[in-house]
């Protein structure tokens, strides 16, 4: 705040560009409130959880509330896990909270996946920038470690040879803890073609927002053409870091993080483009307060009903 690299005055571009706020608007709706809410949808229905897609919608907008009441961008995440839980009382608890990190994990993966390929289209620029290339060989460490995270975890083991399992069953400190999420991470090994539909639908997904953040980044600074490739190889370093619980929503946090990667591209106000950015997103998130009270409401409804 006292730097000026959070002032809410900056969306007055949004208003002042209709077009990119109905942009901004239909990419929220779109984006993370329907493809979002899809993608988590097909993950607990496949493990058994009962879930319609108005009702995944709707967890969806209060998830999103709570990620912007919330230090970081995933506390919604368990307010969301927390009514599929209610709905489902005949099925256990960790599978719903495994579909909730398999999803973020999902999530991650595309995001990584676009930053390599556009890094690999402007390989030149990152080569003679050891900084950037530093960022893009963590990116390809990462998507890497996710991808052997997931061959290990779906892969069919025969005769009851699973390394994974023996080493878990070792009497050493939490992996009793460990034990159990990996057995139910175990249960989509029957379902990996649809891991690559859900994946799919989130490189679609943060497809969606990099041309958003690029739109905004074109009404604010208009940069060289040359450059929106190298900016879309940084957009996943910079957006990872909204998730770390330090502040909702990751108010500063990113800030600084774009700011930083601007900065090292040659360019600036980062801050200021993902201010713009994030807010909008923020201010959309609120309106998830209504599904939110919606949810009070009928379960106040049904605690009466209940009690009479």
């Amino acid at each position: 705040i006292s730097t000026g690299q959070l002032d809410f005055s900056q969306l007055a571009v949004v208003f002042e560009k209709p077009i990119l706020g109905a942009t901004i608007f239909t990419f929220w709706l779109v984006g993370p409130c329907t493809f979002g809410a899809i993608r988590w949808r097909l993950l607990l229905n496949a493990i058994g959880y009962r879930l319609s897609i108005v009702r995944a919608i709707q967890l969806q907008l209060t998830g999103f509330f709570f990620n912007t009441a919330m230090p970081g961008a995933v506390g919604g995440d368990l307010v969301k896990v927390l009514y599929v839980i209610r709905d489902n009382k005949e099925k256990g608890k960790t599978p719903a909270i495994m579909s909730i990190f398999l999803d973020r994990l999902i999530g991650l993966q595309g995001l990584f996946l676009i930053g390599l390929f556009t890094a690999i289209l402007n390989i030149d620029q990152f080569i003679n920038h050891p900084s950037l290339l530093i960022i893009v060989a963590s990116l390809a460490g990462v998507s890497i470690a996710i991808l052997l995270f997931f061959i290990a975890a779906l892969y069919n083991y025969k005769d009851n040879r699973d390394p994974f399992r023996r080493i878990l069953r070792s009497e050493i400190p939490g992996f009793s803890a460990l034990r159990k999420i990996y057995e139910n991470l175990r249960t989509y090994r029957d379902h990996k073609l649809l891991i690559f539909k859900c994946l799919g639908i989130s490189i679609i997904l943060q497809c969606l927002g990099l041309l958003v953040f690029l739109f905004i980044t074109t009404a604010i600074i208009n940069p060289d053409p040359s450059k929106y490739l190298t900016i879309a190889s940084i957009f996943p370093a910079g957006m990872f870091t909204i998730a770390l619980p330090i502040a909702p929503g990751g108010l500063g946090v990113g800030h600084v993080a774009f700011d930083r990667l601007f900065d090292l591209i040659g360019l600036q106000q980062g801050a200021s483009i993902f201010n713009v950015f994030l807010l909008s997103q923020m201010a959309l998130n609120l309106i998830g307060s209504i599904p939110y009270l919606s949810l009070k409401k009928n379960e106040s409804e049904a605690d009466f009903i209940g009690a009479k």
